[in-house]
């Protein structure tokens, strides 16, 4: 007769093979799907990175030339009669090139700005073109664009300039050799109007060599690259075809690869294709310009993680195997401790404790999922952190937001119930900001604002700074720092008086209105009482700016 030790070692060989087999099975299909979705991510996060790092070089681009199209615009409007006010009309191109040149000066990867006039506008010689020297050197004036004629000559290969005078749109050109230097270049340009009709248009070439040199920076596993294309086919730089091929010209593999991004939606998978001999995975983004960004790998490179996952796997469980056979009966002993343990960990952590440590010194399933379970709670507990820092942070400023400061109201009416409160509210209104953003858009609101903060922020260096409002901040002052309210109101208008006379940005001073109101025990029955009382005060300090302010005027 078999002992029961003997059955139990059998039942328990038995029961390891076929988890082994279980767990070989799932853990080769789950690390399957890991790497897969790893590689997704991956792949999709370098090629959006990328793309967020060209478009700001684009949208750069974009904006001088809106800048000097706008600036321009209003010099013209100026202008009644072209020929009657001739000295007028050559004035204002004068000071519309003076301000493309320094727009131009700082705006990286540009090589040649200029505003280009209709023949039936104005004469060849009422234009600009300004193109940088070879090497970075500063901008010259060229006569190579002055004005339609000079792109309309060159042979149907500037039809864009046709789309943007009789359509009125903005447009960025595909690759073409300037004619202003004759480099290879993409073209931002945009309508120039006057009295509502189309006379000119603005452009910023960028050299194609700025694009290149981001697409050849693009490093990804081994062997992974990127290059450049478009929706129509056409390919505009590949490491094997640097200077790019038409639609028509495209053809074996890359027509593959064309057809997917044609018909693909990018950021949702990676889409295989054949090139040559190897099998390859790509992700595709869409630039400001139309271009698409590709980044491709080999797939054996992709998957290499999951082969090496695969094999460690294995010899695991061939370990495994072997140390259950020989300690099966001082396992059974050792698994009790553990599991207790792991449900002390459970229970502290469905209470909401995710501080737990397990301290698990075996090598079986056992010590596996008590570091799985543990990396798990780490890993929930850096979730929840960066979740709660989401959710009190004001994104725009970085101060702590209005659900925040709600949750430090109810703190301290617990205090003042409790007969433990001792705190003063400061409540902080910006001035001006919605004659800012009218005047001069919500960027420079936005600006306005986060300057504002650096003055708030460089005065109250203890406390925390709440943003309740658009322009309305609170900070609340505790224990010690309630004493202090008077030395702090003269640190901020200290501040304040600092920031206005280094001040490049505005053209008026900045202006926050502040009100301090502290706490009285016995008479103010709840936080609101003391908060309307700053607010009070602060509305009476905005008056009190703002009245100045039309003195001072």
């Amino acid at each position: 007769m078999k002992s029961i030790r003997t059955k139990f070692l059998v039942l328990m060989l038995v029961c390891v093979l076929l988890s082994a087999a279980a767990f070989a099975g799932v853990g080769s299909y789950t690390a399957g799907a890991l790497v897969e979705e790893d590689s997704v991510q991956i792949m999709n996060l370098l090629c959006g990175e990328q793309a967020k790092e060209m478009d700001m070089m684009l949208l750069s681009v974009e904006q001088a030339v809106d800048t000097v199209s706008r600036y321009a615009e209003g010099q013209l409007s100026a202008i009644g009669d072209i020929n009657e006010e001739k000295i007028y009309f050559l004035l204002s191109m004068k000071k519309t090139k003076e301000l493309a040149f320094n727009v131009a000066e700082n705006t990286s990867g540009m090589t040649a700005v200029y505003v280009c006039l209709k023949p039936d506008f104005s004469t060849s010689m009422d234009g600009f073109c300004l193109v940088r020297g070879e090497g970075g050197a500063e901008l010259e004036e060229s006569r190579a664009i002055r004005v339609a004629e000079d792109i309309e000559s060159e042979e149907g290969q500037n039809e864009w300039y046709q789309k943007v005078v009789q359509e009125d749109l903005s447009v960025w050109t595909v690759p073409h050799q300037s004619i202003a230097d004759g480099k290879e270049v993409i073209s931002y340009v945009v309508p120039l109007h006057k009295d509502g009709s189309v006379v000119g248009v603005i452009g910023m070439d960028v050299e194609m060599q700025v694009l290149k040199d981001y697409v050849d920076s693009v490093k990804i596993y081994d062997t992974g690259y990127a290059f450049l294309g478009d929706k129509e086919k056409n390919i505009y730089y590949h490491r094997d075809y640097p200077d790019g091929l038409q639609g028509g010209e495209v053809h074996g593999n890359l027509r593959q690869i064309m057809r997917l991004l044609s018909e693909g939606e990018e950021g949702v998978c990676l889409y295989d294709y054949r090139w040559g001999e190897e099998q390859k995975k790509l992700s595709f983004c869409t630039l400001r310009n139309g271009m698409l960004l590709i980044v491709t790998a080999p797939e054996k490179e992709i998957c290499a993680v999951q082969n090496r996952m695969t094999v460690q796997s294995l010899v695991v469980l061939v370990l495994i195997i072997v140390i259950s056979v020989l300690l099966t009966v001082q396992v059974t002993r050792r698994i009790t401790a553990p599991l207790k343990e792991l449900t002390r960990a459970a229970e502290r952590v469905a209470g909401g404790d995710l501080s737990v440590s397990i301290e698990c010194s075996t090598r079986d399933e056992v010590g596996v999922l008590a570091k799985s379970f543990e990396q798990t709670v780490k890993s929930l507990k850096q979730h929840m952190d960066y979740i709660n820092k989401l959710a009190y942070t004001d994104a725009m400023t970085g101060t702590m937001n209005k659900m925040a400061y709600k949750e430090a109201v109810i703190s301290i009416e617990k205090q003042m119930e409790e007969g433990t409160a001792e705190f003063a509210v400061v409540v902080m209104d910006i001035n001006n900001l919605k004659k800012i953003n009218d005047n001069f858009g919500h960027e420079f609101g936005d600006m306005l604002i986060r300057d504002s903060v650096s003055i708030i922020q460089s005065t109250f260096k203890e406390s925390t700074i709440y943003r309740i409002g658009g322009d309305e901040f609170v900070t609340i002052l505790k224990n010690d720092d309630v004493g202090k309210k008077a030395e702090y109101l003269s640190v901020f208008n200290d501040e304040i008086t600092r920031f206005n006379r280094n001040n490049t940005k505005y053209e008026q001073k900045v202006q926050i209105a502040i009100g301090i109101a502290v706490y009285i025990f016995g008479e103010d029955k709840s936080f609101q009482t003391v908060f309307r009382r700053a607010d009070s005060v602060m509305y009476e300090n905005k008056m009190a700016l703002k009245a100045s302010e039309k003195t001072t005027d």
